[in-house]
């Protein structure tokens, strides 16, 4: 008898399943499962913090691009005379403060005849101590580009930092935005407000806004904006159909990344066949194309997987556990047990 063994993709799949019928029992009523979905959670998060990490290296990736940061710049300042793409320049450094050890900040631009810095954050949760963030940064980028032989001088400017924080989460962000609104208040003093940063919030654009913008971060973000929802699918095949129809707008890196993007969301819920029919679409009939994109498919694989191996010997040891203390329940022999779970006859009675 050829059976196969229960392994870390079903116990994946039974789990979005039970999530889905929205109950952790099984049709007869009579298993609960309760113990083993809270450890399903906890390996989850593991998982997940994969997938976050490697969102948040995709934005960088996005706004490394001058022709994106430029456009979200502007539309975030909204300034009356646009920047161009020539006129600002990548300042290559980070910031690693005494009180904020290991913060560094996401993109950094500098206006190349002024000292004049772009700071952008990108953010996915919301983070309360922004302001003192923000504050951080900016000293330290004043801080690096300060000319110290002219600092005395009387018509000497300091240089000026605008922060942007971008952000994608699924709350609507609602922290303070300048460090007097998190500090301390002395009754009767009037303190003024300083170091406000701008705000990008992903809630505040519609979908078909996003949908509309011709930048491929709008179509990032608009990602972000479905993927917890239903629509997900719908709103990918209407971007990768875009994207292929305006070859003039987006480029071949751009689209390596949407495939990128696709596999780390579409492969952690479990859709690989819509993950694989959206990925051959974006391909098209570009061969020269077609070598590339199949090695980054293989790199998403991988960085899915590395996900998975965190947690996964812990848990299918579990769910195996699980289903033969179930099947000793049920009075199934042990032989035919260990045959299924791969368990040794100490191991299911010791269950």
């Amino acid at each position: 008898m050829n059976i196969q063994i229960f392994n870390y993709q079903d116990y994946l799949k039974y789990q979005y399943f039970l999530k889905v019928q929205n109950t952790i029992e099984n049709v007869n009523g009579e298993f609960c499962v309760c113990e083993e979905e809270e450890t399903y959670h906890f390996e989850s998060r593991i998982i997940s913090g994969v997938v976050h990490n490697e969102h948040d290296k995709i934005f960088r990736k996005i706004l490394d691009n001058k022709k994106e940061a430029v456009t979200f710049i502007n539309k975030a300042l909204k300034l009356q005379c646009k920047l161009e793409e020539g006129e600002i320049e990548k300042y290559n450094s980070s910031f690693v403060t005494e009180e904020l050890k290991n913060q560094e900040a996401d993109i950094i631009y500098k206006l190349k005849e002024k000292n004049i810095f772009f700071l952008i954050e990108h953010q996915t949760k919301i983070d309360y101590s922004m302001p003192l963030r923000i504050l951080e940064y900016e000293n330290e980028i004043i801080k690096s580009a300060i000319d110290v032989k002219k600092i005395n001088t009387q018509d000497y400017k300091l240089p000026q930092v605008i922060p942007i924080v971008l952000y994608s989460g699924r709350k609507k962000w609602n922290a303070k935005k300048y460090i007097c609104e998190i500090q301390e208040e002395l009754e009767g003093y009037n303190q003024k407000k300083f170091a406000r940063y701008n705000v990008v919030d992903v809630n505040n654009f519609s979908k078909q806004e996003l949908l509309r913008e011709e930048s491929f971060l709008s179509k990032a973000l608009l990602i972000e904006k479905t993927r917890y929802t239903n629509s997900l699918t719908v709103y990918l095949e209407k971007i990768v159909k875009e994207m292929n129809a305006k070859k003039d707008v987006y480029t071949r890196e751009q689209k390596e990344l949407l495939i990128t993007i696709i596999n780390l969301i579409l492969n952690k819920k479990l859709e690989t066949k819509k993950a694989s029919e959206l990925t051959k679409e974006l391909k098209g009939e570009d061969k020269n194309m077609l070598a590339v994109l199949e090695m980054i498919e293989e790199e998403n694989k991988r960085l899915i997987k590395r996900g998975e191996k965190r947690g996964e010997q812990r848990a299918k040891k579990q769910t195996i556990q699980m289903i033969a203390k179930k099947m000793l329940k049920k009075k199934i022999p042990t032989e035919t047990i260990a045959e299924i779970t791969g368990l040794t006859k100490e191991e299911i009675l010791k269950g």
